[in-house]
């Protein structure tokens, strides 16, 4: 019995080049679905990382159909509680 598997590229925004290579290494696994994680316009900083972090749950939350369970966002980042940034 076959299986579709389904597969979320998840990376920074200003990367143009993964969606192409990987439907191409990976063509089984197309369509893909692509989730652009905002960052700032240089290298990020350690000082980046809450803010990165909190972008990438933000980029990918759409594709999940559901809102993060509270306890992922406790365990992962105790200090981000409220995701919607209000």
């Amino acid at each position: 019995m076959s299986r579709q598997i389904r597969v979320m590229v998840v990376m920074p925004e200003n990367n143009t080049t993964i969606v192409p290579e990987m439907s191409t290494l990976c063509p089984a696994l197309t369509p893909l679905a692509v989730a652009r994680v905002r960052r700032p316009p240089r290298t990020l900083l350690r000082e980046d990382l809450p803010a990165y972090a909190k972008a990438t749950l933000e980029a990918i939350v759409p594709f999940a159909g559901e809102p993060w369970p509270a306890s992922w966002k406790d365990l992962f980042f105790p200090e981000a509680h409220d995701l919607s940034g209000t």
